[in-house]
């Protein structure tokens, strides 16, 4: 089973904080979220940048890194290096089979627009690297 884990940036400290996800709405309406985090044997709620928040896919590059959505991942293909954002939600391959949902990688390079998309399959077939994310961290 995989594991459910949500990461975002503490609004406040900007820092990257990860456990559960809490989404609540203030007096007003206004959306707030929220990580619980573990301290030590306690567990606290930091606020949360709601941009922020990205989901932990369940797989690990090849230095054991977890690989978040929003996550950009890199590999060499043929001698070209290939890079691709993390992201989760409903795609189509390029083989026509199909609307699918799940963990994808969104290529960055047109020459890439005829690859597979889903993000198991590149995490088993090839040596990837988380490089960065979206958010420039």
């Amino acid at each position: 089973m995989r594991e459910i884990l949500f990461r975002g940036k503490d609004r406040f400290s900007r820092e990257w904080e990860e456990g559960s996800l809490l989404v609540q709405k203030d007096g007003c309406g206004k959306q707030l979220v929220y990580i619980c985090a573990e301290r030590g044997d306690r567990y606290i709620y930091i606020e949360c940048d709601p941009k922020t928040i990205c989901q932990y896919s369940g797989f690990r590059d090849k230095a054991f890194h977890r690989i978040w959505e929003g996550d950009i991942i890199t590999f060499t293909l043929k001698d070209k290096k290939v890079r691709g954002i993390v992201r989760y939600g409903e795609y189509c391959n390029p083989f026509g089979n199909g609307k699918h949902v799940g963990f994808y990688l969104e290529w960055e390079d047109r020459e890439c627009a005829y690859f597979r998309q889903e993000l198991p399959y590149w995490v088993e077939t090839e040596a990837l690297t988380v490089s960065g994310n979206i958010f420039g961290s």
